[in-house]
């Protein structure tokens, strides 16, 4: 009968023994390392510009995440963008820039033109940056 107590005994603290370290298991899963996008401004005024220029704009971006921020790609809403370049790889509290440039050829008045960013922040996989302003002619005679 001693025997049978303490074999219950023993089987109870192993059991409380495992399930205690199930529980750090779990912890230790939650702790995965993630990575944050943060942008210093998601819009950018140009205010009023000449039509048949080239505007560009340089937004700045951080991880303040744990884990690799990894901007996957940065798509322009029209074909007006003659570019967009952007730093792929960013580590956990470092800075990185998306880089755009648009062409005005098209007709005086406001504009508004959008970059879909993707990346691999869980919170925020995707998110827009805009850019705006007013086209003018600002060369034209007045009469």
């Amino acid at each position: 009968m001693k025997v049978l107590r303490l074999f219950l005994i023993a089987s109870i603290v192993f059991g409380l023994f495992i399930l205690s370290h199930e529980n750090v298991l779990a912890e230790k899963l939650e702790e995965v390392k993630k990575p944050r996008l943060v942008v210093d401004s998601f819009t950018f005024d140009f205010e009023e510009v000449e039509v048949g220029t080239d505007l560009s704009h340089t937004f700045k971006v951080k991880n303040a995440g744990d884990g690799v921020l990894i901007i996957q790609d940065a798509k322009p809403s029209s074909g007006y963008f003659t570019e967009v370049s952007f730093d792929k790889t960013i580590p956990p509290g470092q800075e990185g820039s998306i880089h755009v440039t648009i062409s005005l050829t098209w007709h005086p008045g406001p504009f508004v033109e959008r970059v879909t960013v993707y990346s691999n922040d869980p919170e925020h996989p995707k998110v827009e940056l805009r850019l705006e302003g007013i086209a003018d002619d600002l060369f034209r005679p007045d009469f």
